[in-house]
């Protein structure tokens, strides 16, 4: 899908996402909430962080959960970045599994503590890269 917005726009959007779902997986992480919450809002941010690179690449932003689909897409313009993130997909499983009982394997602390490392690497490499991608906005015109 096209996003009509202007490139920065859009992926400035879907980073703030990204770091609101990084913070409410931290605080469920920090106040003992079921593990599979945690790393639900882990893989949300890490999702997020990969759509606003799409939008930033102005590449179609694919409505999955997978990271493995959102990474190929980031490849053809990203093919370096795509490539070091490709363990990102070890979150795919927490999007979907968690969320029904008739899917969901045991989500333990470790899977957190790695949810929550990945996501938050992920998400400050992708601003990196989208700020020096993107030219910064012009000043307005007076």
């Amino acid at each position: 899908m096209t996003d009509p917005r202007s490139p920065l726009r859009a992926a400035a959007e879907w980073l703030t996402s990204a770091e609101e779902d990084l913070a409410t997986a931290q605080l469920v992480a920090e106040h003992g909430a079921p593990p599979r919450n945690a790393a639900f809002f882990a893989q949300q941010a890490a999702e997020k962080a990969l759509k606003a690179m799409c939008a930033a690449i102005q590449t179609p932003v694919l409505r999955t959960h997978s990271l493995q689909a959102l990474l190929a897409a980031i490849a053809a313009v990203a093919p370096d970045f795509a490539q070091d993130w490709e363990a990102a997909d070890d979150l795919t499983p927490f999007a979907v599994e968690g969320r029904y009982p008739d899917t969901a394997r045991p989500v333990y602390r470790e899977d957190v503590e790695m949810a929550l490392t990945l996501a938050t690497n992920l998400l400050a490499t992708a601003r990196e890269w989208i700020d020096a991608y993107l030219p910064p906005p012009e000043p307005p015109h007076s």
